[in-house]
C-alpha cells in the first residue's frame, strides 16, 4: 500500500513539474487589448494578441510623420511655423512652438518624437507637402507601400478621430521600417534634448523623453528602466488608452514591441509592464539561427528598353529567431519587386544597397510557422551582350510574317489558277454545246430542203 501511494506521489510530482516547465515557457499574459513582439529586420512575429484588431494609435502616429520628414527634408533646413500649422486641439500635447518661429528640421523632429508635440507634427507636415491634407495622403500611401492593410490616418499627430486607426501588426511594420534610419533611432533613444533660443523664444526648451523604459529613477520619478530598451514612442488619448511602440536589444536579438489600450495594474502603467514581459519572453525563449544560405537566392531582372540586366540579391544573412529546440520542416518564398524603380536604373544612377523589392520566406517548423521578410538589392548591373536576343526575336517574327505572306500569295495564286481553269473548262463546254446546237439546226434545215 505504501509503495502504491509513493508511486502515485512520484507520478503527480513528475506531471506537475513537466506542466510547470511547459507553462513557464508559454507566452505571457498581457493587460493590453492588442500586443505584438516582432524581430526587427526580418519581421518575424514572436508573440501576437489581436494584432489585426482595429486600435487607435494616438501619438505613435508620429513615427510615420518623422520618417517622411527624414526622407524628404534636410536636417539643417530651417522651417517657419505657420498659423495654420499651430491650429491644434486645446488639449493636445505641444512643444510650445510660436507662429513665425524658425526651427531646424532636426529640432522639430526632437520636439515631435521626444516631447510628442502635435504642433511640431503639423509644421513638419506642411514643410514636406505644402499642406496637411496632402501630407496625410502621403502617410496613407506610405503605409500601404509598407504592407499595412488595416490603417487609415487623418492627421499627422494622432489626435483622436474615429477614422484615424491602425493595427498592432501595421504599427510594427511601420516601426520596423523607421528603425532602418540611424538618425530616427538616435532621436528615439535620446533622454534629454535642449532646443536652443530662437527668433521667438529667448529661453531654452528642455525636452525629456516620454518613454519611461529608457529612464532611470535618478532621471525621472516615473522611470521603469529596462536595461535592454533602446527607445520608442509613447501615446495616450482617452479613446486610445495608453500605447507604446519600442525597441530593445540583447546579444544578437533585436525586438520590436507594440502594445495598445493598456491600462493600469497595481498602480503601474501596464504598457511598460507588458513591454518588459514581452521583451523577456522573446529574449529567453527564442534563439537566432541561420535557416538558409542567401547565396541560394539570386534573381535576374532584364530591362530591354535600357538593354540592362540587374542581378538581385538578398541584403542580409538569412537569420531569424526560432523557438528554442524547434526544427524546420520546409521553406517557401514569394517575391515583391519595385518594377518602376528597377526600370529607372541606369549605369549613371545605379546605387548598390538600394532597396528594389523584398523576398518573404515562410518557414514551417514542427511547432510553428514563421514569416520573415528581407530586402532585395541590385548587386551588379550588366549591359546585355545579347542585343541579338531582342534582334533575333524580331528576325524570327519577320521570317514568320514573310512565310505567312508567301503562303498567302501561293494560296491566292492557286485559287486564281483553279478559277481560271474552271472558267476555261466552262467556256469549252459552252463552245461544244453551241457547236452541237448549230449542227442540229443545220441538220434540220437540210431535212426540210430535202423534203421540198
Amino acid at each position: 500500500m505504501k509503495f502504491k501511494l509513493s508511486y502515485k506521489l512520484w507520478v503527480f510530482t513528475f506531471i506537475l513539474f513537466n506542466c510547470f516547465t511547459v507553462f513557464a515557457s508559454d507566452a505571457p499574459s498581457t493587460n493590453s487589448k492588442a500586443a505584438i513582439a516582432m524581430e526587427a529586420g526580418s519581421g518575424t512575429i514572436l508573440f501576437d494578441k489581436n494584432i489585426n484588431t482595429k486600435v487607435y494609435p494616438a501619438s505613435i502616429t508620429k513615427i510615420l510623420t518623422a520618417i517622411l520628414a527624414l526622407e524628404n527634408l534636410k536636417l539643417d533646413q530651417n522651417i517657419v511655423a505657420s498659423k495654420t500649422a499651430l491650429k491644434i486641439p486645446w488639449d493636445s500635447s505641444t512643444a510650445y512652438i510660436k507662429e513665425g518661429e524658425i526651427l531646424t528640421v532636426d529640432e522639430l523632429l526632437h520636439c515631435l518624437l521626444i516631447y510628442s508635440g502635435n504642433d511640431a507634427a503639423n509644421v513638419l507636415a506642411e514643410a514636406v507637402s505644402g499642406n496637411i491634407q496632402d501630407f496625410v495622403k502621403l502617410m496613407n500611401n506610405k503605409a500601404k507601400e509598407l504592407g499595412c492593410t488595416g490603417t487609415n490616418f487623418v492627421n499627422a499627430h494622432g489626435y483622436s478621430d474615429d477614422n484615424h486607426y491602425t493595427t498592432a501588426l501595421d504599427i510594427a511594420k511601420i516601426f520596423n521600417y523607421c528603425i532602418k534610419n540611424e538618425h530616427f533611432v538616435k532621436i528615439i533613444s535620446t533622454k534629454l534634448y535642449i532646443v536652443p533660443e530662437t527668433n521667438k523664444t529667448n529661453s531654452k526648451r528642455y525636452l525629456y523623453n516620454t518613454n519611461r523604459l529608457i529612464l532611470k529613477k535618478s532621471e525621472s520619478k516615473h522611470a521603469r528602466f529596462y536595461e535592454y530598451a533602446i527607445g520608442g514612442k509613447t501615446g495616450f488619448t482617452n479613446e486610445a488608452g495608453k500605447t507604446l511602440v519600442t525597441l530593445g536589444k540583447k546579444d544578437d536579438k533585436t525586438i520590436i514591441i507594440a502594445v495598445f489600450k493598456a491600462g493600469t495594474v497595481d498602480g503601474k502603467d501596464a504598457r511598460y509592464t507588458d513591454a518588459i514581459k514581452l521583451f523577456n519572453y522573446s529574449f529567453d525563449n527564442f534563439s537566432k539561427r541561420t535557416f538558409d544560405n542567401k547565396e541560394n537566392y539570386s534573381f535576374d531582372y532584364t530591362n530591354y528598353n535600357t538593354n540592362l540586366k540587374s542581378k538581385l540579391v538578398i541584403k542580409d544573412t538569412l537569420e531569424l529567431l526560432l523557438k528554442n529546440d524547434d526544427e524546420i520542416t520546409d521553406i517557401s518564398y514569394t517575391l515583391k519587386l519595385d518594377e518602376a524603380k528597377l526600370d529607372d536604373i541606369t549605369k549613371e544612377n545605379f546605387k548598390q544597397n538600394e532597396d528594389v523589392g523584398d523576398i518573404t520566406f515562410i518557414i514551417n517548423t514542427v511547432s510553428n510557422s514563421y514569416t520573415a521578410t528581407y530586402d532585395l538589392t541590385v548587386e551588379e548591373l550588366k549591359t546585355l551582350n545579347i542585343i541579338k536576343e531582342p534582334k533575333f526575336t524580331v528576325i524570327i517574327i519577320m521570317v514568320l510574317i514573310l512565310l505567312v505572306i508567301i503562303i498567302a500569295i501561293v494560296a491566292k495564286y492557286n485559287i486564281t489558277k483553279t478559277k481560271k481553269k474552271k472558267a476555261k473548262q466552262n467556256a469549252n463546254l459552252d463552245i461544244k454545246e453551241n457547236t452541237k446546237t448549230i449542227r442540229k439546226t443545220a441538220n434540220r434545215k437540210r431535212r426540210i430542203r430535202t423534203k421540198k
